[in-house]
């Protein structure tokens, strides 16, 4: 009689453990697009009479989040940041941690992008990016089940 008490203790403690597993729960794509940006100044002058400086640089979308750097004409670096959803981007180029620049525009599915820039200082112009690359992750989720 204890043999069978202790078989059934030993399988029942064997399905409850075997109940929790790991599982996993879902695969999802995830696209990581880099496009290489040139931005142009319309106006010749800021403010202060200091000369509008063009750009050039790249930047990076993954989960509609914008990253990258970009070099303007007179030699300073910028970190670019902002979103991208729906075929609409929008963000900044900040330099020292302080938005200097701020953009907006459009991404066309054939690998374009375009808009409008306009600096602290009153310049403003146009932008225009070209995809270079577009690169696909698969991201695993998992679930532990109890």
């Amino acid at each position: 009689m204890n043999h069978i008490i202790f078989f059934a203790s030993i399988l029942t403690s064997t399905l409850v453990i075997s109940g929790c597993s790991i599982k996993k729960q879902s695969s999802r794509k995830q696209i990581e697009t880099i496009y290489k940006v040139l931005v142009v100044a319309k106006s010749a002058v800021d403010k202060n009479g200091n000369p509008c400086a063009d750009a050039v640089g790249v930047i990076k979308i993954f989960n509609q989040q914008v990253t990258g750097k970009a070099t303007d004409s007179i030699s300073r670096r910028f970190s670019i940041f902002g979103e991208a959803s729906n075929g609409a981007i929008s963000g900044g180029f900040a330099l020292s941690k302080q938005i200097a620049v701020k953009f907006n525009g459009q991404i066309n599915k054939v690998g374009y992008a375009s808009g409008t820039w306009k600096d602290m200082f009153q310049c403003n112009g146009t932008w225009t990016a070209k995809k270079v690359i577009s690169r696909e992750f698969r991201q695993s989720t998992k679930k532990i089940k109890t």
